[in-house]
């Protein structure tokens, strides 16, 4: 049986790490669904670009300014939340070409 530690190196019950989950669960319902929101609005004024691997630096740059430019991040979460995304979308088709590009290699 696997025991969980915390930072401290104390046992964890599975039932504690139970109700995190499903907390976490919760917050993430409600952010995805705030993400979602703010992401159809920015569709809507015409953004776009956001799986275009040539954008990438652009947003970067707009998620640090939506992260630390704005007074305390106050109703940007949404925002810097979808930046994230964006880029991890865009480094997991990196990684996919990369695996494709290594299995044409190797195929017969």
């Amino acid at each position: 049986m696997h025991n969980e530690k915390n930072s401290t190196g104390e046992p964890v019950a599975p039932q504690w790490i139970e109700e995190q989950c499903a907390r976490f669960e919760q917050v993430l319902a409600g952010f995805t669904a705030e993400m979602r929101a703010a992401f159809r609005k920015r569709a809507a004024e015409g953004r776009h670009r956001w799986e275009d691997p040539a954008a990438a630096e652009r947003l970067q740059m707009d998620l640090l300014s939506h992260a630390y430019y704005k007074p305390l991040c106050a109703g940007e979460e949404a925002h810097v939340a979808n930046f994230a995304a964006f880029l991890w979308n865009l480094r997991q088709a990196r990684e996919r070409e990369r695996i494709a590009a290594v299995a044409a290699t190797i195929a017969p």
